[in-house]
């Protein structure tokens, strides 16, 4: 069953309301926040496609970190089908599309998240998948070469489409220094588009610690001029903790 309690996302109204403004929509259709609902604000239904790539999730069958974050995760797919259908519209059956990935999951486990209507990714992309429409990336606690092959694929334009929920990259950049040099290497795409992140943090008050810490909101800014050449691809045999099948 999905989880019917959505105060552990609506506590992060902040970073809620940026998601769901993340979400391209007409001047008209904004998100309505004075009622205490994430409803848009129009009745007519919104067609507008988002995508969500859920990686490295974990084994949600054993796991109950894992199975946490599954949870908030199916929270935040409620809270935008809610924002997309308004109050009393439907949401189109493209509207949302969210794919996932971890090659640690057992054929149950696939079976189970495939009947909550996710699709599953076929092949290992490395988290090297360039996005054409927006994307919000879930990846809670995954290691630093995911978001790196992330941002590092969708270097350029495309990243104005990204959006990442997951470890803090600020984090990352402060603690740059005390890295070994292998460590930095995996993340060189994370260090150089810092100072063009918008990141929210996400407040870490759920019962259970160490579940959501140290979590954050990545949405890019690009400046006006081009962001310059992207750093190296992160080569599948440095990569540590990268998910490799």
């Amino acid at each position: 069953h999905r989880p019917t309690d959505g105060s552990l996302i609506r506590n992060s109204g902040n970073v809620l309301q940026k998601i769901l403004s993340f979400i391209p929509s007409p001047p008209d259709k904004k998100p309505n926040f004075e009622s205490g609902n994430v409803e848009a604000s129009e009745t007519k239904s919104r067609v507008e496609r988002i995508e969500i790539v859920c990686y490295g999730i974990g084994k949600v069958g054993s796991s109950p970190i894992a199975q946490y974050q599954l949870a908030l995760l199916l929270l935040l797919i409620d809270c935008i089908s809610s924002f997309l259908s308004g109050k009393e519209g439907k949401v189109e059956k493209e509207a949302i599309v969210i794919r996932f990935y971890d090659p640690v999951l057992t054929k149950m486990e696939t079976d189970v998240l495939t009947s909550l209507g996710l699709v599953l990714i076929q092949t290992n992309e490395q988290c090297k998948r360039k996005v054409e429409r927006p994307t919000i990336f879930y990846m809670p606690h995954c290691a630093r070469a995911m978001y790196n092959n992330v941002v590092w694929a969708n270097w350029g334009t495309s990243l104005g489409n990204v959006a990442i929920l997951g470890n803090s990259f600020s984090t990352y950049g402060d603690n740059s220094n005390l890295e070994t040099k292998e460590n930095r290497v995996q993340m060189e795409s994370i260090l150089k588009i810092i100072p063009h992140v918008e990141e929210s943090r996400i407040a870490d008050n759920f019962t259970v610690s160490g579940i959501f810490n140290d979590f954050s909101l990545h949405i890019f800014k690009l400046p006006e001029k081009d962001l310059g050449q992207a750093p190296p691809e992160l080569k599948s045999d440095n990569v540590g903790e990268l998910i490799i099948s």
